[in-house]
């Protein structure tokens, strides 16, 4: 049976499109082509290591890559996934992005607005959806991972350094995973991914994403693929960016996470005052 050696297990709106496309371009690293977000251990635990391990090659070709893994940002949240996780892969390593918090929690609204017409303000989703803000609490999410796996087994990038310095996050990447460097896709290094834009028609797209959510369950990916491959998601037009978020939303929401930004500097003995500047 085989199964990942490593998890890139999130942030959401952290920088997981990038990732995927880094690894995905390196010969020595295997990533399920069938689907980019499994959701294995969080959404479809109940089907089975069986139903899991088909994402992945046979032992046979197995031994033809250095890392065999997959990316699914929900898993650094979910509180029951360290537990299920050293089940069956205790040896596992694990690649966490982690973004400015207040940052993350705009650009996952920005993904609701995008994704399913979402018609209410930033302040009031704040306040009805509390995940929104409790997913930027990082320093608890990887605490739960700590307690089951060694410090060691915890690649922790930060998303504003993928930003600034790519080619050195990947270092640290290839590193992490004993593959070469080298070998990542050079042109890809600098390529933004998942670029937000808002839809020109967002009740058709939101259908859209609610048909692929349908088929996924379904396990009918070859067709989402095929969409995805004649061009689906230009179908819905561009009507351009999302206005920033305010700069006194911002202060608010980084006071609120101030405790916990605290928590992760210690935590990871890492100085992370470039999120409380002023965004350039």
């Amino acid at each position: 049976m085989t199964l990942p050696n490593f998890l890139g297990i999130g942030a959401q709106r952290a920088g997981s499109s990038w990732l995927d496309k880094q690894l995905r371009s390196h010969p020595k690293v295997y990533i399920p082509a069938r689907r980019k977000e499994v959701h294995f251990f969080d959404r479809y635990y109940d089907r089975g290591l069986e139903w899991y391990q088909e994402f992945f090659p046979s032992a046979e070709r197995a031994s033809q890559y250095r890392a065999i893994g997959e990316i699914t940002p929900m898993y650094i949240y979910h509180p029951d996934m360290p537990a299920r996780i050293q089940k069956h892969m205790p040896d596992c390593k694990f690649i966490a992005i982690l973004r400015n918090p207040a940052d993350r929690a705009y650009s996952h609204y920005n993904l609701m607005v995008r994704g399913i017409n979402e018609q209410r303000s930033f302040d009031k989703i704040l306040k009805e959806y509390p995940k929104v803000y409790a997913r930027g609490l990082y320093s608890e999410q990887l605490e739960r991972y700590l307690r089951y796996f060694p410090r060691k087994n915890m690649l922790v990038l930060i998303f504003e350094h993928i930003k600034s310095d790519s080619e050195s996050v990947l270092h640290q990447i290839a590193e992490f995973l004993s593959i070469d460097a080298s070998k990542f896709k050079n042109d890809l290094v600098e390529k933004k991914v998942n670029v937000s834009s808002l839809p020109r028609f967002p009740r058709a797209r939101a259908m859209a994403i609610r048909f692929r959510g349908f088929l996924w369950r379904k396990d009918l990916d070859w067709v989402v693929n095929v969409f995805r491959a004649m061009g689906a998601r230009h179908l819905f037009g561009n009507r351009g960016s999302m206005p920033p978020m305010s700069p006194d939303m911002r202060a608010t929401l980084l006071a609120k996470y101030e405790p916990d930004i605290a928590s992760l500097e210690e935590l990871l003995k890492k100085d992370l005052s470039l999120w409380t500047k002023p965004p350039n």
